[in-house]
């Protein structure tokens, strides 16, 4: 109690008489004094030390605060502690801390299996550590510690912390006893964890700091985030209504776009298209956008998945299946096989599968590709060969096309198998030119589009539907390709929100997704006049991909041999036939991803697929339309029957086409709506291609493109 009234006396000493905190507004200027290293107020005095410091600017009132450790020194960052010591009296002697004149004094008893040994003194306040010294004992006996600890704007911001005085009263103790301008008095407070909001006031009260200055100060203290600097400038500024300003605010004193963006989102509520006017209105680069808006148009239009009512597997982590079936040191015949056949863990939340995403820009578009994994692949009953498509490991994937403002979905594209098709968005007179009406192409929920999932097969589908009965005509058997079952009647049990939990292939998010990459310069080691194996950094390196290099130059093949698993932890390794020479850098260009997705004991033993591969600039730029027979065989219909043609998707111009037509046939054939038909010598039709719809249009990259069926 003694010491409290002490330090309420130097409290009311610093605040003159008759004065108010009010006398403080906006008369003090925002920089006056820089604050010391908080380990320049310890001076440990000998014997351990050497004298310094200034006795005159001793600290007095803290001994009630100090203590002082002893610790052992174990290894690197292990230490022991073997003693503690503070102001309060335990024995005789000086086994506790006294102020002793012009200095604090405590003595510690070294036993005599301590000599030799090596010791950390650490000195705190408050639990704020001051600093600490080394001392390595050579006799067994009492070690007088003494210390002087200065005055220090940090250590008198802890003490008036700890009994309980308010920022604005720290402020007026520190101004009048330290002389310390705004930033500092921001970085002290933020370091005793003050309500930002508070000091925001005290910036704009005390210091008359403008918007532009607080926020700059309070992002000095490293201490807040865009959205706390946000919610002052909101809330202590009055820029709630402002969100020009608060972005501008922030960009200058140095957050990203993602930062910002995140502001816009949480604190102002605006859609992803209205926050990349205002980035955009900032003079953020088109790469900067990209990278700021991906993820949270990933969430904002994510798929929204629908399984049939009688599905039995469903998503999973392709870490946990990575972990559990591939990388794993047992033959493939003997490894488990990993599936989710639990539909709770769709809606359950903490438990939803994840959804592996990616963006790219695309022209004027943003096309986001979602994937999902599934551990194993039932299979279908087809007539003269039994069940067919068994295998394990299945990846899935949509691709979600934006308009260019990036308001809405403009088109989805739906795998199945190796085909795919194209869906349109937008349904209503959304051709300003043509003036022509159609019904959307699929369905939403809100802004999610819908996909439905065949049960058996696990491809991706804009409506329900599907029989589910297998393929048989010209004495071929298959599954069938679009009539697989998808029959989900609006069981919201059954349904998946993939935002959920996106896991961005982008940022590698998980683990497995570095065993699928592309590489250059891996750093492998450097010579040493005798080491020939180099281990590369995993055991999943495709051999024909590797290219070495000494110093940057890329080494014949003759000169060093590929050997599989033989490295640490089963890593691959390059083995030269002669040991690089001292000093010679050694590199590697490599590609990764040598093993098959699914590996339990089935006929196939898994596929080949993988998404960090496949998710590349140039095959989602060039993406055709549709992949797949134009017409129905079989009773079958097949993806390209299922696409909707865009006018303008083989982008040739504006000139050049005629309203009403969407021509897919090859010259000197006639479109018959679902193939073509030719009209000269020799007579015959054909499916377009067999493979591919139309002339192989790329999908459009434009509005006008993404707004016609055909």
């Amino acid at each position: 109690m003694k010491r409290l009234v002490g330090i309420l006396i130097c409290l009311a000493l610093f605040v003159p008489s008759g004065s108010s905190y009010a006398d403080l507004t906006k008369t003090q200027p925002i920089a006056l004094f820089e604050i010391p290293p908080l380990s320049s107020a310890l001076h440990v005095l000998p014997p351990i030390g050497e004298n310094s410091g200034d006795k005159n600017n001793l600290d007095e009132t803290i001994i009630d605060y100090l203590t002082v450790s002893v610790w052992q020194v174990m290894g690197e960052d292990d230490y022991l502690q073997l003693a503690e010591f503070t102001s309060q009296k335990q024995n005789r002697g000086l086994d506790y801390i006294k102020l002793q004149g012009d200095k604090y004094h405590v003595n510690w008893d070294i036993a005599k299996e301590d000599i030799g040994k090596e010791f950390l003194i650490h000195f705190t306040v408050a639990n704020l550590s001051i600093g600490y010294v080394t001392y390595m004992p050579k006799v067994g006996k009492t070690l007088p510690i003494k210390f002087r600890i200065d005055n220090h704007p940090a250590i008198r911001a802890r003490i008036l912390n700890e009994q309980g005085f308010t920022a604005f009263e720290v402020t007026s103790a520190l101004i009048d006893e330290f002389q310390l301008g705004a930033g500092e008095i921001a970085q002290v407070l933020a370091d005793e964890r003050y309500d930002v909001f508070v000091i925001g006031e005290i910036l704009r009260d005390i210091f008359g700091a403008s918007p532009q200055e607080a926020a700059q100060l309070l992002s000095n203290t490293d201490s807040y985030s865009a959205q706390d600097i946000a919610q002052v400038l909101m809330d202590v500024f009055g820029l709630s209504g402002d969100a020009l300003t608060v972005s501008q605010i922030l960009k200058e004193v140095g957050f990203s776009a993602s930062q910002i963006m995140d502001v816009l989102k949480d604190k102002f509520g605006l859609d992803t298209a209205e926050i990349v006017n205002i980035l955009s209105a900032l003079g953020f680069t088109s790469e900067e956008l990209f990278a700021a808006t991906s993820r949270g148009l990933a969430e904002q239009f994510a798929p929204q998945l629908r399984f049939d009512q009688s599905a039995w597997t469903f998503p999973m982590s392709a870490q946990e299946y990575f972990e559990g079936t591939i990388d794993v040191d047992i033959p493939i015949s003997e490894r488990p096989r990993l599936e989710n056949t639990d539909p709770s863990t769709l809606t359950t939340p903490g438990m939803e599968p994840p959804t592996y995403f990616k963006a790219f820009q695309v022209g004027n578009q943003i096309r986001i590709l979602y994937w999902w994994y599934y551990g194993y692949q039932p299979g279908c009953w087809a007539p003269f060969v039994g069940a067919k498509g068994i295998h394990d490991g299945d990846w899935e994937r949509v691709m979600v096309m934006l308009s260019e403002d990036l308001s809405h979905v403009a088109a989805v594209t739906y795998w199945q198998h190796g085909g795919w098709y194209t869906r349109l968005a937008q349904g209503g007179d959304s051709d300003r030119f043509l003036g022509a009406s159609y019904d959307p192409g699929l369905s939403f929920y809100g802004e999610h589009p819908i996909v439905y999932v065949g049960k058996t097969q696990h491809g991706s589908y804009h409506n329900q539907g599907g029989s589910g009965d297998p393929i048989s005509g010209g004495g071929l058997s298959y599954c069938p390709y679009f009539d697989d079952w998808r029959n989900n009647e609006g069981n919201s049990d059954l349904w998946l929100d993939t935002q959920n939990n996106l896991k961005s292939l982008a940022d590698f998010e998980e683990p497995w997704m570095i065993e699928e990459t592309t590489e250059s310069n891996v750093p492998l080691g450097t010579g040493d006049g005798s080491t020939t194996d180099f281990d590369l950094d995993s055991k999943y390196i495709i051999e024909s991909s590797i290219q070495i290099k000494m110093n940057g130059t890329v080494l014949n093949e003759d000169t060093w041999s590929f050997s599989n698993g033989t490295g640490t932890d089963g890593r691959d390794q390059v083995v030269f036939n002669d040991a690089p020479e001292d000093g010679e850098e050694i590199t590697a260009d490599l590609e990764k991803g040598d093993f098959q997705w699914g590996c339990g004991p089935c006929e196939d033993n898994g596929i080949g697929n993988h998404p960090i591969k496949t998710s590349n600039p140039d095959s989602i730029s060039t993406l055709n339309t549709c992949k797949g027979f134009d017409a129905t065989i079989f009773g079958e219909t097949r993806g390209c029957f299922e696409s909707q043609c865009e006018y303008h998707d083989n982008q040739t111009g504006w000139t050049d086409f005629h309203p009403g037509t969407c021509t897919h046939c090859p010259s000197g054939y006639t479109d018959m709506g679902t193939y073509c038909w030719k009209t000269g010598w020799p007579w015959e039709w054909r499916f377009t291609d067999l493979h591919w719809y139309g002339l192989k249009f790329t999908i459009s990259q434009s509005d006008h493109g993404l707004s016609k069926t055909r």
